[in-house]
Formats: C-alpha cells, structure tokens, sequence
C-alpha cells in the first residue's frame, strides 16, 4: 500500500496540475466514491495491516471490499496514508527508504491519524 501511494504521488510531482483522479485511477466515480466511504476503507485497511498473504493482499486489491465494496481499497488508502505522510513533514524521498520491516508501524500511525481527523468521510 506504501510503495503504490507513493508511486501515484511521484507521478504527480512529475507531472503536476492532473485532476487527482488521473493519478490514482483514471476513474472519477471510483475516486468519488472511495472519498464517501474512507472511514470504512481506512478501518478495513487498518485492520489488516499486518498481513501480506495472498487472500489479505488480493482483498484490498483486486476484489470488491467486504464493507465498501470497492476495488483498489489499497490504492486509496496508499494515496492517503502518504498524504498524511507529506502532511507530517516526511518528503518523498524519506518515504522511499522507509525499510519493509517499519512500514506497517508508519502506515498505522498515518492510518491512525486519518481515522482520528473529524475531516474523514463516514
């Protein structure tokens, strides 16, 4: 979730100016919708974190979510939790050395800032 949030952020900083939407999924309905239900999908997410088996990754990914029923649950929350990232002071470099083995614990703490900001969707 980490590395594709901050690919999709890299591309905006390449190519800057792009409605959001081009960045994360070429698809406005599915950026739309992800934004009503992000509390869901942070939750669902957050809950999951420390699992990368192939049912856990396959499920915020490539199926329907169980609450949201959206794909790419992953991809949304990747491009928040790097935003929170960004908005803690961290550039985009340091993200990218973060080490495999602390991501779960930097994307928690994001995680846990999103959900406890009264500006993120019910």
């Amino acid at each position: 979730m980490l590395q594709e949030g901050l690919a999709m952020h890299v591309a905006r900083e390449v190519v800057p100016g792009l409605p959001v939407a081009d960045y994360v999924s070429h698809d406005p309905a599915w950026l739309a919708a992800s934004r009503r239900q992000e509390r869901v999908i942070l939750s669902g997410l957050r809950a999951r974190l420390q699992r990368s088996d192939n049912e856990a990754v396959a499920s915020v990914t490539i199926r329907p979510g169980a609450e949201s029923g959206l794909v790419r649950e992953a991809y949304y929350g990747g491009w928040r939790v790097v935003e929170q990232l960004r908005h803690d002071g961290m550039s985009l470099a340091q993200i990218a050395r973060v080490p495999e083995a602390e991501m779960p614990d930097i994307v928690g703490r994001a995680m846990d800032e999103l959900l406890s900001s009264p500006s993120v969707a019910h």
